[in-house]
């Protein structure tokens, strides 16, 4: 190395890399942890949808092509039982207590699962394929999806009220209802279809503000902030769109792949949003970069999965993520901040409450 380049690396290096931890910018990281076949066809299959239990001890997953329903142990992959639904399933998730597991699927049939044994306990008939189901928070709602009936067609949203899953509220969303989502104090829902995301309030299920996308390609997914202040989607061209959705502003657009975004997620904490879709990689946004008004927005972290993603989640404290993949596979991943302060935090948190159950015990 000459002594010039030797200076410039040394000035990059001083640049980038500000002293001390506060100011560090840590990059995560992903460290595989194991791969199972979600759907026997492998590259002919397809993972649709994964998700973790309320205590992340396990994660169920559902499938495009075998139809099946599986519940796998977290700490290992086993295969704890599977259901065969005998069609295409788009979603399936936990109830908030863990107790039962719902299941969206093109028959127009959302069924209830007992989480335990895999057998069935309610059975919901709608007039269209579900393709966006979601619990709310306390477990008092399931909203469900559909699918626009016909071109130009409008979908609906299905608001039941649970544990007897009655119909209390039907709405209109034009499009496929792709995606649906509830903020963490269940004040909200959010249901996406078309090329507009729509908020409504819980109290009254009325629609209190629409956040349309001016880009040509219809959106995909959306998910509310953990703090509920912001809403990110993505399309079929690749673009992620981030709102302020009070004040219906579009905060920020970016696109790194050009190709389809099939899913955004929050990370728990809110300091990351983590995106997936057809160009294989999985890639990792610091929310402050989003929320800068710096011109250029580099992921701080991109993992090439393989294959298309096809859904992802984050167990409930954001330290696993599972990924649903096109070739038939479904991932579990930990997901490191290396952040050396949140460790000595998390170490200090862990000594006082030793500290506390030794003094009770004396």
């Amino acid at each position: 190395m000459t002594k010039s380049s030797y200076i410039s690396a040394l000035l990059l290096v001083l640049f980038t890399c500000p002293l001390g931890a506060q100011s560090y910018d840590h990059s995560p990281t992903l460290t595989p942890i194991w791969a199972r076949l979600g759907d026997v066809y492998g590259e002919n299959g397809d993972v649709e949808s994964v998700e973790f239990s309320p205590d992340a001890r396990y994660i169920v997953s559902g499938t495009k092509y075998d139809n099946q329903v599986v519940l796998w142990r977290t700490s290992d992959g086993v295969e704890m039982w599977r259901y065969d639904t005998g069609h295409e399933i788009e979603r399936a998730g936990f109830s908030p207590n863990g107790e039962l597991i719902a299941v969206a699927s093109e028959d127009f049939k959302v069924r209830l699962l007992d989480s335990k044994t895999g057998e069935m306990q309610k059975e919901i008939k709608l007039t269209q394929g579900i393709d966006g189901l979601v619990f709310s928070h306390n477990g008092k709602w399931l909203a469900a999806g559909e699918e626009q009936p016909g071109k130009g067609k409008e979908g609906l949203v299905h608001i039941f009220e649970m544990p007897g899953a009655k119909l209390k509220h039907t709405k209109k969303h034009k499009g496929t209802v792709n995606s649906l989502d509830f903020t963490k104090d269940d004040r909200y829902l959010l249901s996406l279809g078309g090329n507009t995301v729509v908020v409504w309030d819980t109290q009254t299920f009325e629609a209190i503000h629409t956040l349309k996308s001016e880009m040509p390609a219809l959106l995909i997914t959306a998910r509310f902030s953990p703090d509920g202040n912001l809403v990110a989607a993505g399309d079929n061209d690749g673009n992620v769109l981030v709102w302020d959705w009070k004040e219906e502003k579009l905060v920020r657009r970016f696109n790194s792949s050009g190709m389809k975004i099939e899913i955004v997620d929050w990370a728990p904490t809110g300091k990351y949003l983590v995106t997936g879709g057809f160009d294989n990689y999985l890639r990792i946004y610091r929310t402050d970069h989003i929320l800068s008004k710096n011109k250029y927005l580099p992921p701080v972290g991109m993992y090439d999965m393989g294959s298309f993603i096809e859904y992802l989640d984050f167990s409930p404290n954001g330290e696993l993520i599972c990924t649903a993949n096109q070739d038939g596979s479904l991932r579990l991943w930990v997901f490191m901040k290396n952040d050396a302060n949140e460790a000595d935090r998390r170490h200090r948190q862990l000594k006082k409450k030793q500290k506390a159950a030794v003094g009770s015990k004396q």
